[in-house]
């Protein structure tokens, strides 16, 4: 038998911790002189087989098991170390041990630091929406990381952990995605059904949004920075996880898409089963710019007359006369603004509507869901008209409304005021303490105006022409 032939040193084709012999490729290390102690028999090297003659495969191999050993080395060096935590870091680097090997309990694992998290921050004063996705996030890392100690969790772990994050947000894109064509399809049999035009479909928009992939690397990123805080490990192999946020560019509308929203919206005898909402709340959002949960979560105490203007009160909690206090409502920036009613909407019959309504809500058809009663308006995003996918309701009715006033060279602040932008260093809530800039949101509103005929939608009859002191509002705010 010819004599074996000796791993050669000396091939400069190959990385220094890839060697060769024969066909097959192995991963080679020297363990350092002052981890010997901890390897049997005070190994000084370290051979692992990596049963691949494929160089390209070799290469993705060896540079697992140089990641793991880095790792390793630097977990051993750690001090007071359990002698079963010991026994596992070196038998992941020696096959031959690891039949043997009994996993510790007796670490820190991600339930135990879960737990820690959260005595350190209350989960008390989140929302609903906030706490279920920890608690989701949360229940993900358990399932993912099992009861492996943090010690042992490696920056591969972390990124497996972001693969599969990946993959089952491109699998719940493509659900969505199918679930919301059958929706469409079910909505134009019934419109055919009744004998109503068929608008279509809007193209959906293509975009990969890497948002909620990147806040639950995040929360793996917060428990792990508090276990190095902790001194639970040494440091946090989850830095540089999260993914390029692509963030969507929408458009604003122009008059001729305005004129397309306005020809579908219905009046109470166009369609059976009419819900206000279908009208209005397309209305206040084209001529206030407020986001679209703002104008369905409404209260009739919202309505309010400041300075002998009438003003939509978008607030987060509101008090009836009986100082009665409601806690479903809610604001993206979480600062109370006024915003003046447009005249366009008070020519359109707005107040005639509002005294017609008998209970608090003004819109008392749509219900609260977890993010709020924006969730319940589907009817105007299903009757879209408009195919582009850069136009959406929500977003660009906002765009439309800004940047009119742009273009009337309303100052930035006072357009910050009206959509309900944060704006950093200004003051919030002026107008407690400027009883004029109720006047100046007031011209700043008017600005918007559409080149679009709205005849089909004005009523037949007179509508109550407000003025101040008007006895149908609710309440007057005394600024004196």
């Amino acid at each position: 038998m010819s004599p074996r032939r000796k791993l050669s040193d000396n091939d400069e084709s190959l990385p220094p911790h890839l060697q060769k012999r024969g066909r097959k490729f192995y991963f080679r290390i020297a363990v350092p002189k002052d981890l010997q102690h901890f390897f049997p028999g005070k190994q000084k090297l370290i051979r692992i087989a990596l049963k691949t003659s494929i160089r390209r495969t070799a290469d993705g191999e060896y540079l697992r098991y140089e990641k793991l050993a880095d790792h390793n080395f630097t977990a051993l060096r750690q001090p007071n170390l359990h002698s079963a935590l010991i026994a596992q870091l070196v038998s992941e680097l020696v096959p031959k041990l690891k039949k043997t090997f009994k996993q510790p309990t007796q670490y820190t694992t991600i339930q135990d630091i879960i737990d820690k998290y959260k005595e350190n921050n209350s989960h008390d004063k989140k929302t609903l929406k906030t706490q279920q996705e920890y608690t989701y996030s949360y229940k993900m890392l358990i399932k993912h990381f099992d009861n492996k100690p943090l010690i042992l969790i490696t920056s591969d772990d972390c990124e497996g952990y972001r693969k599969k994050l990946i993959e089952m947000s491109d699998k719940k894109a493509e659900q969505k995605k199918l679930a919301n064509v059958m929706k469409q399809k079910q909505y134009e049999l019934k419109q055919l059904a009744n004998g109503q035009e068929v608008i279509g479909q809007r193209t959906p928009l293509k975009r990969e949004s890497n948002t909620n992939i990147n806040k639950h690397l995040e929360k793996l990123h917060a428990l792990l920075e508090l276990a190095v805080t902790k001194d639970l490990i040494h440091r946090n192999p989850a830095k540089g996880l999260t993914l390029e946020a692509k963030k969507v560019s929408y458009l604003q509308f122009d008059d001729a898409d305005i004129q397309l929203i306005v020809n579908i919206l219905p009046l109470p005898e166009s369609k059976k089963n009419w819900k206000p909402s279908w009208l209005w709340v397309p209305l206040i959002t084209m001529f206030t710019g407020a986001r679209k949960n703002e104008v369905c979560q409404l209260y009739k105490s919202d309505i309010k007359e400041m300075s002998g203007i009438l003003c939509f009160h978008f607030s987060v909690n509101i008090y009836d006369d009986d100082s009665y206090m409601n806690d479903d409502k809610r604001i993206k920036t979480g600062t109370s603004r006024f915003v003046p009613v447009h005249s366009k909407l008070i020519e359109l019959g707005f107040l005639k509507y509002f005294e017609q309504v008998k209970t608090p809500r003004i819109f008392p058809e749509l219900s609260c869901h977890r993010d709020g009663y924006g969730h319940a308006f589907k009817w105007f995003d299903l009757n879209f008209p408009i195919k582009h996918p850069q136009k959406v309701p929500s977003h660009s009715f906002r765009h439309t409304v800004s940047n009119k006033m742009n273009d009337a060279s309303i100052i930035l602040t006072h357009r910050a005021d009206i959509l309900g932008h944060e704006k950093g260093s200004v003051t919030t809530n002026r107008i407690y303490t400027d009883r004029t800039l109720i006047t100046v949101l007031k011209e700043a509103i008017e600005t918007v105006r559409y080149d679009v005929d709205f005849l089909r939608l004005t009523p037949p009859e007179n509508v109550p022409v407000y003025v101040a002191g008007h006895r149908m509002m609710p309440r007057k705010l005394d600024l004196d």
